[in-house]
């Protein structure tokens, strides 16, 4: 399998962007195509037109969904980018696979949907003045910080919601995972990556790590994502109505936007 040691971005010329051209090629059959190691507008156009292909969402961009349908391999080392741990690595070190994925994730979505946030300054005062490793570094943590608050960072954390009926699975809404997620997220949010399969998890215990909705990748690429089209259509993380998450919702009652906020401005980066 192809592997890249960075995820390329518009504009990049180097050896990451030639070994994705060659994917793209390949999976495309596109004999016209020049793999001549810029990402410009012919490769976005490519990753658009392969993304519709495999019916994923068209935005011209390489996130992880997009990476394993190329057959392409990230391989990352902890914190080789000059990223600070995140809190999750304090007590547990082996949880720098997690600060990885959230890390890319992050960073396929930071320019196209993150990066215009209008109530970010209340997570961080300084985040305009920070380069832009920093500023994924603290959009990183307050993922940290909402998975926290939300599952205690336990991966295999659920929860019965008083929401009705899933209408994937025919039982009561629970949330799951990291993120606390449910099964019927996938209908509500069809356009967004998500491998979730409930025809593997429904065969299992519920406590069960194998499911797919506990898997810590999959629960933080769809959550991420989740919290990236919020943004990218209200302009704000925290939400008076209509927020995914309790812990964002400003005066919620179950709102911890003060020790999120808190917690983010006292980290520590770089």
């Amino acid at each position: 399998m192809p592997q890249i040691t960075s995820i390329p971005h518009f504009g990049d010329v180097n050896q990451n962007v030639t070994i994705v051209q060659q994917a793209l090629q390949q999976a495309l059959k596109l004999t016209a195509f020049s793999i001549d190691g810029i990402f410009g507008n012919y490769t976005q156009k490519a990753i658009v037109k392969f993304q519709k292909l495999k019916g994923f969402e068209p935005v011209g961009y390489l996130g992880p969904k997009t990476l394993k349908a190329l057959k392409l391999e990230l391989i990352t080392q902890s914190n080789n980018k000059g990223y600070a741990p995140l809190s999750w690595e304090f007590e547990q070190p082996e949880r720098t696979a997690w600060s990885d994925v959230t890390y890319q994730i992050i960073d396929g979505l930071f320019d196209i949907k993150l990066s215009n946030c209008g109530d970010i300054k209340d997570f961080r005062t300084n985040f305009k003045t920070l380069n832009r490793q920093q500023k994924i570094n603290v959009w990183s943590e307050i993922i940290c910080r909402i998975c926290y608050h939300e599952s205690g960072w336990n991966p295999c954390s659920w929860m019965f919601e008083s929401l009705g009926t899933d209408p994937v699975t025919g039982k009561q809404v629970k949330s799951e995972g990291l993120m606390q997620l449910s099964y019927q997220d996938l209908p509500n949010y069809p356009t967004l990556p998500c491998q979730f399969s409930w025809s593997n998890d429904k065969t299992l215990d519920q406590n069960d790590p194998n499911k797919t909705i506990f898997n810590p990748t999959y629960n933080l690429e769809f959550g991420i994502n989740i919290l990236a089209k919020q943004v990218q259509e209200k302009g704000t993380i925290a939400l008076s109505s209509g927020v995914y998450w309790s812990v964002l919702k400003i005066n919620g009652k179950y709102s911890k936007l003060p020790q999120i906020q808190n917690a983010v401005q006292l980290f520590k980066l770089v």
